[in-house]
C-alpha cells in the first residue's frame, strides 16, 4: 500500500506540474508576442511557478522516480519563458546526455534557444549542430525552426526568417501555435515595412482566430495596411463583404468611413460624399460622425472653396465630438477660415480706402490747376 501510495503521490505531483506547464504555454501562445522588452502575462508566470515548484518536489522527494528527467526539462523550459536563461541552461545541462532520446533532443534544443536569447550565437549553432533534424519529431521540429527563424532575423535575412517560421507552422496541428507563428510573422513583416507579406500573414492568421474582438481588430489592421499599400479597390470590396455581418454591426460607421476614404483616394469623390452623408444621417455623437463632417468640410473648402458651407460642416464636426481627433482638426480649420475672412475684409477695406483716397487726391489736384 505504501509503495502504491508513493507512486500515486509523485505521479499526481508531476501531473500537476505538466498541467500547469500546458496552461502557461496556452496563455503565452495566445498573448502578444513576447520579447526581452515585454513581460509575460501574470497568469502565465503563476502557472510556470507552479510547474517549477511541483517539479522540485518530484526531484527532492522522489529522486528515483522515472519522472526526474522530465521534471528537469520542464523546469529548464519554464526558466526559459521567464527569461532566466542562465538558470534554464543549468537545469537543461543536467539532462542533455539523457538516455531518453526525446528528452535529450528537447534539452539540446532549449539550451540552444536559451543561448540564442542570451546573445551567444556560437553556442546556439554548436547545439543545433548536435541534432539531426530528420530524426526528431514534429514537436521538436517546431522548436527547431523557430530557433532557426530567430537566427535569420538577427542576420537580417528576412526571406529565410519567413521560410523557417512557415516551416515551424507546418510542424504543428495546434491552432494556438499556428496563431503564435502567424502573429510573429505579422510583427516581423510590419517591423520590416514589408506590407505585402503582412497582408498574407494576416489572412493566414484569420483562420485561427475565434474571439470576436480579435477578429475585428485583425480586420481593421488588414484594411489599414491595404490603405498604406494604396489598394483602395480591395478595401471597398472587403467592406461590402463584411458590413452586413452581425459580427461587424457595431463597426458599421467605422467601416463606412474606410470605404468613403477609399473612394476619395480613387478619385470617386461623389461616391465618397454620398457615404459620408449616410453616416451623418444614420449616426450621431460618434468619432465617425465627427470625422464624416470634417471630410465633408474639406470637400467644401478645398474642392469648391465654399467657405460658408465648409464652416458649417466644421461646426457640426466639433458639435459631434469636440475632443475627438477630427473635432480638433475641424476647430483648427474653422479658425483658419475665420482668420482668412478677417484678412480678406481688412484687405478690401484698405484697398477701397486707398482707391478712394487716390481719387480724392486726384480731384483736388485738378481743381488747383484749373
Amino acid at each position: 500500500f505504501s509503495i502504491i501510495f508513493l507512486k500515486c503521490a509523485y505521479f499526481n505531483t508531476f501531473y500537476n506540474a505538466e498541467s500547469s506547464f500546458e496552461k502557461a504555454l496556452q496563455i503565452i501562445e495566445k498573448s502578444p508576442i513576447i520579447d526581452e522588452s515585454n513581460n509575460l502575462p501574470s497568469e502565465a508566470v503563476v502557472f510556470l511557478d507552479k510547474t517549477i515548484s511541483n517539479c522540485n518536489i518530484v526531484i527532492d522527494k522522489y529522486p528515483d522516480s522515472k519522472y526526474i528527467d522530465k521534471a528537469y526539462l520542464l523546469i529548464g523550459i519554464s526558466f526559459f519563458y521567464k527569461q532566466l536563461y542562465q538558470s534554464s541552461v543549468e537545469k537543461l545541462n543536467l539532462i542533455i546526455d539523457s538516455d531518453n532520446a526525446e528528452i535529450k533532443s528537447k534539452a539540446i534544443l532549449w539550451t540552444a534557444y536559451a543561448y540564442l536569447k542570451s546573445g551567444e550565437l556560437k553556442d546556439t549553432s554548436y547545439h543545433l549542430d548536435m541534432l539531426q533534424i530528420e530524426t526528431i519529431d514534429k514537436e521538436n521540429s517546431y522548436t527547431y525552426y523557430n530557433i532557426k527563424a530567430e537566427v535569420c532575423e538577427l542576420d537580417d535575412n528576412l526571406d529565410e526568417a519567413y521560410k523557417n517560421y512557415m516551416l515551424a507552422s507546418e510542424q504543428t496541428s495546434k491552432s494556438s501555435r499556428k496563431n503564435y507563428i502567424y502573429r510573429k510573422l505579422i510583427k516581423l513583416s510590419e517591423k520590416s515595412n514589408d506590407l505585402e507579406s503582412k497582408i498574407k500573414f494576416i489572412e493566414l492568421l484569420e483562420q485561427y482566430i475565434e474571439e470576436p474582438n480579435k477578429i475585428k481588430d485583425l480586420k481593421i489592421d488588414w484594411i489599414e495596411t491595404k490603405h498604406k499599400l494604396k489598394d483602395y479597390e480591395s478595401i471597398i470590396k472587403q467592406v461590402d463583404l463584411i458590413i452586413d455581418d452581425p459580427l461587424f454591426t457595431t463597426m458599421r460607421p467605422q467601416l463606412m468611413i474606410y470605404k468613403a476614404k477609399a473612394y476619395n483616394r480613387n478619385q470617386k469623390k461623389m461616391l465618397s460624399k454620398q457615404i459620408l452623408n449616410e453616416i451623418v444621417e444614420d449616426f450621431s455623437r460618434k468619432d465617425e460622425t465627427s470625422e464624416a463632417y470634417y471630410h465633408l468640410g474639406t470637400f467644401s473648402l478645398f474642392d469648391d472653396f465654399n467657405l460658408d458651407e465648409a464652416e458649417e460642416y466644421f461646426d457640426k464636426s466639433v458639435s459631434e465630438k469636440s475632443r475627438s481627433k477630427y473635432g480638433k482638426k475641424s476647430k483648427e480649420l474653422k479658425g483658419k477660415i475665420e482668420k482668412y475672412i478677417g484678412m480678406q475684409a481688412d484687405y478690401d477695406y484698405f484697398k477701397n480706402k486707398t482707391v478712394s483716397g487716390s481719387v480724392a487726391d486726384g480731384n483736388s489736384s485738378s481743381n488747383t490747376d484749373s
